[in-house]
């Protein structure tokens, strides 16, 4: 009988520890996002797996959208060399700015922490889901990703074309864009990594508008029948939204003067009700508004 227990327990103790979660971090200098030599020979350490999680950290010091842009880049560059290492892993990368500290040392949450589950007999995941009636959603996203950006669409105004409005009494409209493929984590203002990219690549675009004003509006998906007005949770998450694009375009070299953010809530919904994911993507967008000065 003892040896049959002896046994079980064995066999017990193998299944948790094939289960066990493993997990490395690298570190950064301060304000960086540079791999170090060091860095790089812990990422070697690593063995070949299916799916891995990465969780990007800064330390506290700085305003907390820029922490948020810094781990966005920090896990950028693990994930590209990870994803040199091993083609076939899915990386799941989970954007945590100053708001996770993983020690209670200051300087040693400029970090990634790479975890991982020694089983890895379960597929990939790449679904995404949005919570029904809500500004909700949960993504996975390849590494690869972030090194391929969506063409950005670009829309002339339908109907507003050359026409002003009471924020911008001595400028024309010229041009309204969504950002696409914009994807911000669950009911919170954090970009997904790929979208600072998508980000970076529309202030360049922008660039291209010397003398011009912009305008940068967040929506919020949530249904007509569901009053979202300002000062209430929702309406602020399409404020905070559009800041944090307003905060990377000025990053990326726009003149911080020339950039407005607003956030409309959910008074423009593209679907009242929507029905599916692609409409709910389609509420829960940022768009760019262009304005020229009005000749003299």
């Amino acid at each position: 009988m003892s040896r049959i227990l002896s046994i079980t327990f064995l066999l017990l103790s193998l299944t948790i520890c094939l289960h066990a979660q493993q997990k490395v971090s690298v570190y950064f200098p301060f304000g960086s996002a540079e791999l170090s030599d060091t860095a790089k020979q812990t990422l070697n350490t690593i063995p070949v797996i299916r799916i891995a999680d990465l969780s990007g950290h800064t330390d506290t010091t700085g305003p907390a959208v820029y922490n948020i842009q810094l781990a966005a880049a920090r896990l950028k560059a693990v994930s590209i060399y990870l994803k040199r290492l091993y083609p076939r892993t899915t990386f799941r990368m989970h954007n945590e700015g100053e708001s996770a500290p993983v020690d209670i040392v200051d300087s040693l949450n400029r970090c990634v922490v790479i975890s991982w589950q020694t089983n890895t007999d379960n597929p990939a995941s790449t679904k995404q889901t949005v919570a029904k009636g809500a500004d909700s959603r949960q993504l996975v996203v390849e590494a690869s990703d972030a090194d391929s950006p969506d063409e950005l669409e670009s829309v002339d105004s339908n109907g507003t074309g050359g026409t002003t409005d009471s924020l911008h009494p001595n400028e024309t409209l010229v041009k309204k864009f969504a950002l696409q493929n914009i994807l911000f984590e669950p009911d919170r203002p954090i970009l997904t990594p790929p979208s600072v990219y998508i980000v970076e690549q529309t202030a360049k675009q922008l660039s291209q508008y010397k003398g011009y004003s912009f305008e940068v509006r967040g929506h919020v998906n949530f249904t007509a029948n569901l009053k979202v007005e300002p000062g209430t949770p929702p309406f602020e998450l399409s404020v905070d939204r559009a800041k944090l694009v307003k905060h990377l375009l000025v990053q990326y070299g726009l003149p911080a003067d020339r950039i407005t953010a607003r956030g409309m809530g959910n008074s423009e919904l593209i679907y009242p009700y929507p029905q599916n994911l692609e409409e709910k993507l389609k509420n829960m967008r940022v768009e760019v508004l262009i304005y020229k000065p009005k000749k003299k």
